[in-house]
């Protein structure tokens, strides 16, 4: 079955960033977070468009 929101950690290992990274992103609103009492989630969404949204294209030789 495939999971709907992770909790920091199972993000952090999904797209190999670093905690830091993550937290200061949600910090800056970058990465949305879904509270459920204390835990802390990252929706399947939003951890997607996070990444995609920071897609590099490779600069074309002799450019």
């Amino acid at each position: 079955m495939h999971k709907l929101a992770y909790s920091l950690p199972e993000a952090q290992e999904l797209c190999g960033l670093g905690r830091t990274i993550l937290y200061e992103s949600i910090q800056r609103g970058e990465l949305p977070i879904i509270k459920v009492g204390k835990r802390t989630l990252v929706s399947d969404e939003a951890l997607r468009k996070f990444l995609k949204d920071r897609e590099a294209v490779a600069p074309r030789a002799g450019k």
